[in-house]
């Protein structure tokens, strides 16, 4: 028997009250309802036909949650072998064919991927430095032009935004969130 950390559930959109089961897995932390729903409030222009990025999707709940929507598609990457099947399950159980879940490395699977995304959702194990990483990655590939990149950390966690401008941005007791754009490239005489 899998042992169970509870259900996470869709806010917003064509699935509105799906539960999705979560697997209890050491440095899993889900996103919090009232920030998700202030991230889909910042989001609500942004997501009709935006493909999207989960990075450390966790359960995969922000990328299914911009499909429900109106997202045109999200690729799920957690490293969980667990959290990946229960993502499947889900996916299965909501018959859609716009998400797509991968189990690598985050960070790694980033790093080799030739794709390029609207909408990116950066929210690593809580214990992480992996922040800063993406970010750099994220600075010179995987990126339209008019994307927008969600991250959420610690509240005390060092964040390195040299190439970002924070479009929005709020805290609550225990994290940070915010929502970057990346600066213009800055044009050399």
């Amino acid at each position: 028997m899998k042992n169970k950390l509870g259900k996470v559930r869709v806010i917003g959109g064509k699935w509105r009250g799906t539960k999705l089961e979560v697997a209890d897995t050491k440095g899993f932390r889900p996103t919090a309802d009232r920030v998700k729903e202030t991230l889909f409030n910042w989001l609500s222009t942004h997501l009709r036909g935006a493909n999207c990025l989960d990075l450390f999707a966790g359960s995969g709940a922000l990328g299914i949650e911009a499909i429900s929507r109106g997202a045109l598609s999200a690729t799920l990457v957690e490293c969980n072998e667990l959290l990946v099947h229960e993502i499947d399950e889900a996916l299965e159980r909501l018959g859609t064919n716009k998400i797509e879940a991968v189990q690598a490395d985050g960070l790694g699977w980033l790093s080799m991927s030739k794709l390029q995304f609207d909408i990116v959702f950066l929210d690593p194990p809580f214990d992480s430095t992996l922040v800063n990483s993406c970010l750099d990655v994220l600075s010179v590939q995987g990126l339209s032009d008019k994307a927008l990149v969600y991250i959420e950390c610690p509240k005390l966690s060092p964040i390195e935004l040299k190439n970002w401008i924070i479009l929005k941005s709020s805290q609550t007791k225990e994290v940070v969130y915010m929502l970057l754009k990346k600066k213009p490239e800055t044009i050399e005489g």
